[in-house]
């Protein structure tokens, strides 16, 4: 895939892109965001999900790990409200059998 040829928007000078997904001018100092059609699209999928695109921009391993961590988190909270129900069933199952 060859590079884009990116011009500054304030005074046309040549942009190279680099790892980061804005480029500094070399000529006026400008920062300019280029990222692209499918960085957008991304952004905009990770944002529906509630991931918001960082500064620094993720891996998918670090968006893996992000949404594994959220799930396990997900069902801590399943299986501590479990517990609790099942906790309130056996105490009451108790009482009806000492009442009885």
């Amino acid at each position: 895939m060859e590079p884009r040829s990116l011009i500054c928007p304030h005074c046309g000078a040549r942009l190279t892109p680099g790892p980061d997904p804005r480029a500094r001018c070399e000529h006026c100092g400008t920062v300019s965001e280029i990222l692209g059609e499918g960085a957008l699209r991304t952004a905009r999928v990770l944002e529906q999900i509630g991931l918001r695109l960082p500064e620094k921009p993720m891996t998918l391993d670090d968006i893996d790990a992000e949404l594994r961590e959220r799930e396990a988190a997900a069902n801590a909270r399943r299986n501590t409200a479990l517990v609790i129900v099942l906790a309130v069933l056996g105490t009451l199952a108790l009482l009806v059998l000492l009442l009885r």
